[in-house]
């Protein structure tokens, strides 16, 4: 899952939601903050990698008019 501050996924087990990179900018105090119950979150969260040519063409598709910038402030 796609957020405006980082991506999550589930750990195969307990398909318990699982951080799995922040974007350039957030913390993980910010994360918990932002949410109602605590993910798990590993030792070690990478820094989300930038979008390639392609995602960046598919996500402007998506969202023509700008919102999900706007959503992460």
């Amino acid at each position: 899952m796609v957020t405006p501050v980082a991506i999550f996924d589930f750990e195969e087990e307990t398909k318990h939601m699982r951080l799995k990179s922040l974007h350039p900018g957030h913390t993980i105090d910010e994360v918990k903050s932002r949410m109602g119950f605590t993910p798990i979150i590993p030792d070690k969260v990478p820094e989300t990698e930038p979008p390639t040519v392609q995602e960046l063409e598919i996500i402007r598709a998506f969202d023509p008019d700008g919102i999900l910038p706007r959503l992460a402030q």
